[in-house]
């Protein structure tokens, strides 16, 4: 008879074989929880080989539970091993197609930058702006427009316009944050590939400009920034190409795309970068490019699996990016470590673990049950355990007998230990994944909250969740329980609400298409002033992926799309403006023609007079509508458009609102046309310049002073000359920041050919700006006024600009003067000075004076005509500027070239009589205004 010492002596060598069989198999958590279960039988022999003599039930129990036990680990660890080798596989799997997404996401991301770069670039180039600043070199609107779109898009280095050899004429004058750039205009852009395809492209044609530094952006760009974009071809009224339109943003701007992938630290779990074809990186995250390291890091050519700076593996996954830089073979790469992939691997080991342990000690449970059937010693125990629930609630029970009992008592005492300490472990896990779970449920609701788009979700009832973005709240108030989105956008339009409900009925009933459905729900939504665009997008189980038709509610995506559509509206405006124009320049007398009865309409239809007879109604708008697209007036004809099928759908008269909106577009467009036709529109006869020129001949043949009348039809009032110079001063004095200036006009009733003296008035721009920059400092009690004015004294034309400001510095201009080498000794010298090229009493030049060319420029001008400049100033009173000319030349070359035109030349001397005449007139009428 074997003893109890021969048990636990086979049980102990048994365990031990046992130990070393696992060792050489592997060392996974779950052979770790085998070991334990040894180590547990190790105990329990031990306990044996030092109890009194065993009967044959004591051998039988250990032959029942020994093999039991190794048994169920075997088939636990072969389940394990499979079950782990599947899950890790198909984890890798998910990982990969999620990185995959991920790439794709960003390329979609960094694809959609690059066409809204273009599409930014083909609107710019659209517009009149970009050749209203190359034809009439005043950049002032393109310049606005540029420091507009960078501050507004955020994204922009440079907005510039060239003319067709490549000089810069307008660029952005500010960065996205308001701060002042160096001046672009005047720099060539020289022998750049692109201006060339540029110049040479078809009207509308984008030409893509790829990673670069040029030199002309040198002052403005850090070292080692490049630029991209897009630029267009400029073109005139006739289609020529007059120069380029250009759109570029800094390479660095795509960091913030990427900064997006990369949280920040040097112990980043992933990471997001462009790269072109070769593999090199173009673009990183903002937060990465400050480590120098990461500026020069490369990701191999395969981008599967690369060694960063910070000392951690990556593994890869990348996107092409598409659309108009398809070519260029820009690919987005999405970069997660291999520590964070093996992650999930790790937990799902241990959990495998935990249910093998589990099972483990559920074995335990039922072959204790099953001894307990063979052996009544054992159901002592079992009574004394029934009713315990959890770990903590067991009474350890005492150990009066060391027998098999005894043993067993023990092991059971020292395994329900083992549990509580393992429900310690799994409720410090739970609180660890619970603490997880808030802070992923805090990033997102942080995501909610700073998103400038609303998110809503809806389920098939049409109640909205509670979790929404912040800007819902902001924009159509809050809201703490579920409701219905109709009910709850009922306070804020009542009419959008009644279409909302009526097209998700029809969604609700699942008849028609879902698309068509979606397509049906109301799409805008205006509150006051802004307007706001919704899209839904339909939300669907993971088994109806694949059905068009399935779906479980909807994500509702709200967008203030205010600043978009006024710049649309603008966009129109100025497209309808220039239709104008161009009909005006084709035929004036027919587009005034068209106004007054269009007006005529309009008025007629807003004011209620034609709403007792319906179909004249119908008539006049139909009337309204089509005059109006023929002109190009497309606002106009479109709300026609809209009135027509109201009266069509309804029956009934339009609404007032309606009238109002008719009433508004048609007052904009008055607005615009009247300042360009001038109030007496009405007054004036189109006359060709033959049939003109046809008159003079007659006229002059007959002789008198009708001749001399209708010749000076050709002529331009000096006030109305003079007015407009006027009118610049006041300009340029406000742009100085001298709003309060005030600038008189004094002049005879003369008469000027326009375009001999429109030079002239053009260069004296620079001795108003010297006035208002230097002289205007006005005395105390003494406001700021400049005089122009203009007279005939003594057969000569006399033109004075006077102010009463500070007066000229005479000894700094001498000192200036010896400073460059000319005469200033006497009054006539220091005035040559003033006006030499080079000379400029201003210590630092602005971008009004202080470079010494304008005055220069007035001097050779004035030369040119045979006039003369004189200049008295006295300090503290002001500065008089005297340009005096031969009377004569009022006329320009005009009366003489009109004489040859008719075959009969008078010369000089016929200007001169023609103009005593028309003075003596004059003198009849009042010599001053």
């Amino acid at each position: 008879m074997r003893t109890t010492a021969d048990v636990g002596n086979s049980a102990v060598e048994a365990c031990r074989c046992g130990e070393q069989i696992l060792n050489r198999v592997s060392t996974t958590p779950f052979v770790r929880s085998v070991r334990v279960c040894a180590q547990v039988a190790q105990r329990f022999a031990d306990s044996v080989n030092m109890s009194q003599p065993a009967t044959r039930a004591h051998s039988l129990r250990w032959r029942l539970l020994i093999p039991t036990l190794l048994l169920v680990n075997g088939a636990l660890f072969a389940v394990y091993q499979v079950a782990t080798s599947t899950s890790s596989s198909a984890l890798r799997d998910e990982v990969g197609t999620n990185l995959a997404k991920s790439s794709e996401n960003l390329a979609d991301s960094l694809t959609q930058t690059v066409e809204d770069t273009r599409a930014d670039a083909v609107s710019a180039a659209a517009l009149d702006m970009p050749a209203e600043a190359i034809e009439s070199g005043d950049a002032k609107n393109i310049v606005l427009y540029a420091n507009q779109m960078v501050r507004s898009k955020g994204r922009y280095a440079t907005i510039f316009v060239t003319d067709d050899l490549g000089e810069v004429v307008a660029a952005n004058s500010i960065d996205k944050d308001g701060k002042e750039l160096a001046n672009l205009e005047g720099k060539t852009l020289g022998e750049l590939a692109w201006l060339k395809q540029v110049i040479a492209a078809e009207k509308g044609t984008a030409v893509w400009i790829a990673p670069s530094r040029p030199e002309f952006l040198a002052e403005r760009l850090p070292a080692s920034e490049r630029v991209f974009g897009f630029a267009l071809p400029i073109v005139d009224l006739m289609d020529s190409t007059i120069g380029a339109m250009g759109v570029l943003v800094p390479a660095s701007y795509l960091g913030t795309v990427l900064e997006g992938f990369a949280p920040g630290g040097g112990g980043l779990s992933s990471f997001a970068a462009l790269v072109d074809a070769s593999g090199a990186p173009l673009a990183m995250p903002s937060s990465l490019m400050v480590d120098p390291s990461w500026n020069t890091f490369a990701v191999g050519g395969s981008l599967k699996s690369v060694a960063a700076p910070n000392g951690a593996d990556y593994v890869g996954k990348s996107a092409e990016l598409t659309g108009s830089i398809t070519r260029e073979g820009w690919r987005a790469v999405v970069f997660k470590t291999k520590s964070s992939l093996e992650a999930p691997i790790t937990a799902m080991s241990n959990k495998l673990m935990m249910v093998a342990v589990a099972a483990v000690f559920l074995t335990m449970f039922v072959l204790i049950f099953i001894t307990s059937r063979i052996l009544a010693p054992i159901r002592g125990l079992t009574k004394a355990t029934t009713g315990v629930d959890r770990p903590s609630d067991y009474e350890p029970v005492e150990i009066v007998v060391n027998d098999e009992v005894g043993i067993l008592t023990h092991s059971f005492n020292t395994m329900i230990a083992k549990l509580e300490e393992f429900q310690h472990g799994l409720e410090d896990k739970v609180q660890e994944r619970t603490k997880a779970l808030g802070s992923r449920n805090r990033d997102m609701r942080r995501v909610f909250e700073n998103v400038d788009q609303g998110f809503i979700m809806l389920d098939k009832e049409g109640v909205m969740a509670l979790e929404r973005s912040a800007v819902v709240d902001m924009w159509f108030g809050s809201y703490s329980e579920p409701q219905g989105f109709a009910d709850y956008i009922r306070q804020t339009d009542d009419s959008f609400a009644a279409h909302f409900e009526m097209s998700w009925e029809s969604l609700a009933d699942g008849f028609m298409p879902l698309a068509l459905c979606l397509e049906q729900l109301p799409s805008q939504l205006r509150v006051v002033d802004s307007i706001y665009s919704l899209h839904y997008s339909p939300l669907k189980n993971e088994g109806d992926a694949e059905d068009e038709e399935a779906w479980e509610g909807l994500l509702l995506v709200i967008a203030d799309i205010s600043h978009q559509v006024a710049l649309e509206r603008a966009q129109a405006a100025q497209q309808e403006l220039g239709n104008a124009i161009k009909a005006i320049m084709k035929d004036r007398q027919g587009y005034i023609m068209f106004h007054n009865d269009t007006g005529r309409l309009v008025q007629e239809v807003v004011s209620g007079a034609q709403d007792t007879d319906l179909p004249l109604l119908k008539r006049s708008v139909h009337t309204i509508k089509g005059n109006s697209g023929i002109y190009g007036f497309q606002s106009i004809a479109e709300h026609c458009h809209q009135m027509e099928d109201e009266m069509v759908e309804t029956g009934a008269l339009p609404t007032e609102a309606a009238k109002k909106e008719l009433a508004g577009h048609w007052a904009r467009l008055d607005e615009s046309i009247q300042f360009i036709l001038g109030n007496d529109a009405d007054e004036e006869i189109s006359v060709s310049a033959e049939s003109y020129q046809d008159l003079l001949g007659r006229l002059h043949a007959l002789g008198g002073d009708i001749f001399q009348e209708v010749f000076a039809w050709q002529l331009e009032p000096l006030e109305v000359a003079l007015g407009r110079l006027a009118q610049r001063t006041r300009q340029i004095a406000k742009r100085m920041g001298m709003p309060d200036v005030n600038v008189v006009v004094e002049t005879e009733q003369l008469s000027v050919d326009p375009e001999y003296w429109g030079a002239f008035w053009g260069e004296l721009v620079h001795v108003l700006r010297n006035s208002l920059d230097h002289g205007l400092s006005p005395m105390e009690g003494r406001g700021s006024t400049i005089r122009l004015s203009g007279s005939t004294k003594e057969q000569e034309f006399v033109f004075e600009i006077s102010d009463n400001g500070v007066g000229v510095n005479w000894e700094r201009v001498a000192e200036k003067a010896k400073a460059i080498g000319i005469p200033s000794e006497t009054h006539e010298e220091l005035v040559e000075a003033l006006f030499h090229s080079g000379l400029s009493t201003c210590e630092e030049a602005t971008q009004m004076s202080g470079r010494g060319l304008g005055m220069c420029a007035v001097r050779q001008k004035v030369l040119a005509m045979g006039g003369r400049i004189e200049a008295q100033s006295t300090p503290g009173k002001g500065t008089t500027f005297t340009f005096s000319f031969p009377e004569r030349i009022l006329f320009g070359d005009l009366y003489e070239s009109t004489c040859e035109a008719l075959g009969q030349g008078q010369g000089q001397e016929g200007a001169q009589s023609v103009y005593r005449a028309l003075e003596a007139r004059r003198s009849s009428e009042g010599e001053l205004l």
